[in-house]
C-alpha cells in the first residue's frame, strides 16, 4: 500500500504543478508558438534561438539517461521506510517483546540515510540541470542582442522589430524552463511506476524480508544447568533494545527470581486511574505462579509490564537483581 500511496502522490504532484502558468503543456504550446512568430520577424535571428531549444533538448536527454538510476533508488528508499514504520508501530507489542527497538531504530537509521544520500545526489543533478539550462538560455540571449544589435546599426532590420523580438526572446525562454522542469518531473513520475511494476512482477524473494527473518530465526537452543532448553539468540546485540536484550533476559530469567518493587502504574490513557499501586511482588525461579483476583484487579496488567508493553509509572521490574 506504501507503494500505491506513493506513486499517487507522485502523479498528483506532477498534475499540481503542471498546471501553472509555465508549466506542462501550457510550455510547450508557447514554445512552438513563440518559434513561429520568431521566424515571421526574422528569419535571421530566429536559428539562433532554435539552437537554444535543440541544446536544451540534448541536455534534457542527459539528465534523462543519468538520473534513472537515481530516481528509482530515490522511490525505492522512500517505498522502504514507510514500510519499516508501519509495520514497527502496527506490531510494536511484538517488537517491545522480543526487545527489538535498537535493532527497528537501526534500520531506520540506515534508511533514512540513505534517503538522505539519494536526496542530496538527485537535488545535485537538478541543480546541475537547471544550471546549465540557464547557461545556455543566457550565452543564446547574448548572442542574439549582439547579432541583432549588429543588424539594427547596419540598417537591415528596425527597431520595432528588435523589441518585439526580445520580447518573444523572453515568453521562450521561460517556456523552456518551464518545460525542462516538467520533464524532469515526469521523470521522477515514470521511475516511480516503474518500480510498481517491478513489484507486481516480481517472483523473486524479498530481499528486506528474507533479511529480517534470517535475524529472527538464526537461534540456537541451549541447555542451562538444570537440564532444560531454551533458545539463545546470536543476533547481532546492537540490533536489541538499550535496556536489555531479549536473550540476556532469558539468561537474566533461568538464574533468578523477577521481582516487582513498589510498582505504581496507570495507563497514559487514564493517568488519573492508578492500576497499581505500591505492588510488590516476587515470580521465584522455576516455579509457577499464578495471578488471582477479580476482574479489573490488574492481572493483565501485570503481564503487560513484564513483557514491557509498558514501563512502570514508580518502581522497578528486576530480573535476578539487575
Amino acid at each position: 500500500m506504501s507503494l500505491v500511496h506513493i506513486i499517487s502522490g507522485s502523479l498528483k504532484g506532477v498534475v499540481s504543478d503542471n498546471i501553472s502558468r509555465d508549466r506542462g503543456l501550457r510550455a510547450f504550446s508557447e514554445i512552438t508558438g513563440t518559434l513561429c512568430i520568431l521566424f515571421t520577424l526574422s528569419t535571421e535571428l530566429a536559428p539562433v534561438l532554435g539552437l537554444l531549444i535543440v541544446s536544451v533538448s540534448v541536455i534534457v536527454a542527459i539528465f534523462k539517461r543519468s538520473t534513472v538510476p537515481t530516481f528509482k533508488s530515490y522511490g525505492i528508499v522512500q517505498a522502504h521506510i514507510s514500510d519499516c514504520v508501519s509495520e514497527t508501530f502496527s506490531a510494536i507489542r511484538t517488537v517491545r517483546s522480543f526487545g527489538g527497538e535498537k535493532r527497528q531504530i537501526s534500520m531506520f537509521d540506515n534508511l533514512a540515510l540513505s534517503f538522505q544520500n539519494s536526496g542530496t545526489k538527485l537535488g545535485v543533478l537538478k541543480a546541475a540541470n537547471e544550471s546549465l539550462t540557464r547557461v545556455v538560455v543566457y550565452v543564446s540571449l547574448m548572442a542574439l542582442y549582439i547579432l541583432g544589435g549588429s543588424k539594427v546599426s547596419a540598417g537591415k532590420l528596425s527597431i520595432g522589430t528588435m523589441a518585439s523580438f526580445i520580447g518573444y526572446t523572453f515568453t521562450l525562454t521561460f517556456a523552456v524552463q518551464g518545460a525542462v522542469n516538467t520533464l524532469g518531473d515526469l521523470r521522477g513520475t515514470f521511475a516511480s511506476i516503474e518500480r510498481i511494476n517491478s513489484v507486481l512482477s516480481a517472483k523473486d524473494i524479498d530481499d528486506s524480508l528474507a533479511y529480517g527473518l534470517a535475524k529472527e530465526l538464526d537461534n540456537k537452543e541451549t541447555e542451562d544447568s538444570n537440564g532444560r532448553v531454551h533458545e539463545k539468540g546470536t543476533v547481532n546485540t546492537r540490533y536489541m533494545s538499550a535496556l536489555k536484550s531479549s536473550s540476556s533476559c532469558s539468561d537474566l530469567a533461568w538464574s533468578g527470581d523477577i521481582h516487582l518493587e513498589d510498582v505504581h502504574f496507570s495507563y497514559p490513557l487514564r493517568s488519573d486511574v492508578d492500576v497499581l499501586n505500591g505492588l510488590d511482588l516476587v515470580i521465584e525461579c522455576g516455579k509457577v505462579t499464578a495471578l488471582v483476583g477479580s476482574s479489573g484487579a490488574g492481572k493483565s496488567t501485570v503481564v503487560q509490564l513484564l513483557a514491557r508493553y509498558y514501563e512502570p509509572t514508580q518502581g522497578r521490574i528486576t530480573v535476578a537483581g539487575e
